[in-house]
């Protein structure tokens, strides 16, 4: 990314993430507050938007390239949340230690995403996601984060929203081809609000339906949002036009007092 690019706001990034993650490293090394991914889980599901059908060891690697140079944009004080669910969370999770080091993990938190019967477990429902937490330098972050919060650890669907929540928040963009897993903006604005202030700088690598830029703009916070897939077209840019017009009041902007405004970049790489 060029040093002298005028915007400072938002950056959509439609690309191959570890490509666009190498072309900001320069620009944005120490500089991110919060990173929030929502990788692909790799439970062997066949899916036009990403690729969800990985072998173990080659999604462990892919995750590994993309989570070293997270850490290095990470500030000292910044932290990073990562969606995910039982099929690689606790290889993840040694993974994380690893490249963050086991005294920077702070939280393993229960969303609980939803409480019926889904398709995918005809045994047992599936009802509830984990989100890794790892600070850069947990004694740099702590203090800020003790004075905002007293962390619980169980987020039920009633305080952050739901996987039905968020398919209605995306299908206001794109009805014909519905991104299957977003997430519900409320349980963005969560963690934003934890990890961050206004003006604070958010990355999300795997942007899918745009949930975290839709967020962070609406909370006065830079963002960085990167996706390869054409849902970049269909989803993330025409929700960041509708929410910079003010016609998007979904999700949290009533929470956020939304009316429309600011701005954002849109930068190809190859």
């Amino acid at each position: 990314m060029n040093k002298n690019s005028s915007n400072d706001s938002g950056f959509v990034i439609y690309g191959e993430n570890l490509k666009a993650l190498y072309s900001i490293s320069e620009r944005f090394k120490n500089k991110v507050k919060c990173v929030y991914i929502d990788p692909p889980y790799n439970v062997n599901m066949l899916s036009t938007h990403f690729n969800d059908n990985m072998i173990h060891s080659e999604w462990l690697n892919m995750m590994r390239e993309r989570l070293v140079i997270l850490h290095q944009l990470l500030k000292e004080d910044g932290t990073i949340w990562i969606s995910i669910n039982d099929g690689e969370c606790h290889y993840l999770k040694i993974l994380c230690d690893e490249i963050f080091g086991k005294a920077n993990f702070l939280m393993t938190i229960i969303w609980e995403k939803a409480d019926v019967k889904d398709n995918l477990t005809p045994y047992i429902c599936e009802s509830h996601d984990y989100i890794l937490c790892y600070a850069k330098n947990r004694k740099a972050c702590e203090p800020e984060l003790r004075k905002k919060f007293k962390f619980r650890t169980i987020w039920k669907k009633e305080e952050v929203g739901d996987t039905f929540e968020a398919l209605d928040e995306v299908e206001k963009f794109n009805t014909v081809d519905v991104f299957p897993t977003p997430k519900p903006e409320r349980l963005l604005y969560r963690i934003i609000e934890i990890a961050t202030n206004p003006e604070d700088l958010v990355l999300d690598c795997f942007g899918g339906s745009g949930t975290t830029a839709a967020v962070a703009h609406k909370m006065g916070r830079k963002w960085i949002v990167i996706e390869q897939g054409q849902q970049c077209q269909n989803h993330i840019l025409p929700r960041i036009k509708a929410i910079i017009a003010g016609s998007d009041q979904g999700g949290v902007s009533s929470t956020c007092d939304w009316r429309g405004g600011g701005e954002y970049e849109y930068l190809e790489i190859s």
